[in-house]
């Protein structure tokens, strides 16, 4: 009985980890990749000079 109270307990903690997880997940905003930064510098370098 000790064993599945166990069990029960981890299962429970890794659920609330996991819907902790989904949610910063869900909220958390992407990295711009350098390459693509430095194209968008380039871009508005060009447009700029035009």
């Amino acid at each position: 009985m000790a064993l599945w109270l166990f069990f029960g307990i981890v299962g429970a903690i890794a659920t609330a980890l996991a819907f902790a997880q989904a949610r910063i997940d869900a909220n958390a905003q992407p990295e711009p990749h350098p390459d693509l930064i430095r194209e968008q510098v380039n871009r508005l370098k060009s447009s700029k000079q035009q």
